[in-house]
């Protein structure tokens, strides 16, 4: 979370359902004022990594570890010296072990493994913790830009 917190530029990348995740972590970061960017489609993600440099952080969703666009991804981003948090099943995976912190989520997947059921809701988890862990470091500064994001209905 202080990785988070402190970032000057997060660069989040994921494919399919974890794309989902990582879009959805990008509206939370932006709402507290970070500098957040994601995209959907893979070659403007491999655009992305070759643009960051060491003022980057990025945040790779995997919840196998052996995406290979997002393990091209990673090795681009290490090389332009950006540090890498990964959120894949377990540790034992190429991605969690380039990442320079890698955070595990349940491997207890469904039988209807096509619709990422457990992987995106235990990775969406992993982000709200993040996020309220990230709020936590100056609440107050935090709860004025959430205020201030505020889209009334």
């Amino acid at each position: 979370a202080d990785l988070i917190y402190n970032a000057k530029f997060i660069d989040l990348y994921g494919a399919g359902a974890s794309n989902i995740v990582a879009l959805d972590a990008t509206y939370k970061f932006m709402r507290i004022g970070k500098n957040v960017s994601c995209y959907q489609l893979s070659d403007r993600q491999y655009v992305q990594a070759v643009n960051a440099d060491a003022s980057h952080l990025g945040i790779i969703f995997s919840y196998s570890g052996e995406t290979k666009q997002m393990i091209d991804i990673e090795n681009i981003l290490l090389k332009n010296g950006c540090m890498v948090i990964s959120i894949t099943c377990n540790s034992s995976n190429t991605i969690s072990k380039l990442s320079d912190i890698s955070l595990s989520v349940s491997t207890r997947e469904t039988l209807f493994r096509s619709g990422a059921m457990a992987s995106r809701i235990t990775q969406l988890y992993i982000i709200d913790i993040l996020y309220a862990v990230c709020c936590s470091i100056n609440y107050d500064e935090t709860k004025e830009k959430v205020i201030k994001t505020r889209i009334a209905s």
